[in-house]
């Protein structure tokens, strides 16, 4: 979401979605303990139809519970900010 190209189309791809149980670094990151898990979430990154970048990201499901595939096919940012009302603060 942070990349504004001029007169270049942007478009997501989703490689893989899961849930897993955080491991210690996700924990660490996210200060969840050993108990919670995430979403795990990959995604192809596109401009102008041309593979650009691979992510690959961990949410907590106990921060939005209601997160899908469909949602994440497309702005999590605006999905969070818009939709359910949440600021987010770190990426």
């Amino acid at each position: 979401d942070s990349f504004q190209l001029d007169g270049k189309k942007q478009s997501i791809r989703l490689l893989d979605y899961q849930v897993v149980p955080a491991n210690a670094d996700i924990q660490e990151e996210l200060f969840l303990s050993n108990t919670d898990f995430v979403y795990q979430i990959k995604r192809l990154r596109l401009i102008d139809d041309q593979p650009f970048m691979i992510e690959t990201g961990f949410i907590p499901i106990k921060i939005v519970p209601t997160l899908s595939p469909a949602v994440v096919n497309s702005s999590i940012f605006n999905y969070l900010e818009d939709t359910k009302g949440k600021r987010v603060t770190k990426s």
